[in-house]
């Protein structure tokens, strides 16, 4: 694919990593261009994948920039091959069998205004082929603010969620450990927890999908 970039940065780097992901790839990507945040570049990083993925994500327009690995490696380090592409200001992630709601994007990036917020999160609906399962935080709110400890104690984050400012990425001697295939981002998002602060919206602006090929 030619890629054709826009002489105007976008705000947000949407990061989408593929393996194998056609099923429910078209789903995904239809819920980051109906957002109501329209400032976003989605950074699609093809993991050497041997089905349509390639494809489908190639039908879209230059706002989805297409990327495509010569061999498949861990996960954390297909990420950092996808975040070495990146544009924005903020970073996202959505894996390509999740979904965003249509205001997730609208309502978390405000929070940033606060220049100690190195991470903005949400509610999620984890639901499965049969319809909505649960809330992520059904029975009690996440801590917010400085989470250092709390997120030691007990992990609470979901990819899906969480936007990112690309500042505190970069404060960090390393991005995601590229040993690893899964837990990456809950080492990454840990040590930005260690300096900067988390925001929290109470409402569920994601849905995480639970299925058969789930880690």
């Amino acid at each position: 694919m030619i890629e054709h970039i826009s002489a105007k940065t976008p705000i947000v780097s949407v990061i989408m990593n593929c393996l194998n992901c056609s099923k429910y790839l078209r789903e995904a990507i239809d819920s980051v261009y109906a957002q109501t945040y329209k400032d976003w570049e989605i950074i699609f990083w093809d993991n050497a994948s041997t089905d349509t993925s390639g494809d489908i994500a190639n039908s879209y327009d230059s706002k989805l920039r297409y990327f495509r690995g010569e061999k498949t490696v861990p996960l954390g380090h297909a990420r950092n091959l996808a975040i070495e592409k990146l544009r924005g200001e903020f970073i996202a992630f959505l894996d390509c069998d999740d979904i965003w709601l249509p205001t997730k994007l609208e309502k978390q990036i405000p929070l940033f205004d606060n220049p100690k917020v190195g991470l903005v999160f949400c509610n999620s609906i984890f639901f499965n082929d049969k319809g909505k399962i649960k809330n992520l935080y059904d029975k009690r709110k996440p801590p917010k603010g400085n989470v250092f400890r709390s997120i030691l104690a007990g992990y609470f984050l979901s990819m899906e969620t969480v936007v990112i400012r690309r500042r505190a990425l970069e404060s960090l001697e390393e991005w995601f450990d590229e040993r690893f295939n899964m837990a990456e981002e809950g080492d990454l998002f840990i040590r930005i927890a260690h300096s900067w602060e988390f925001d929290y919206i109470d409402e569920p602006l994601s849905k995480w999908r639970i299925h058969g090929s789930n880690w």
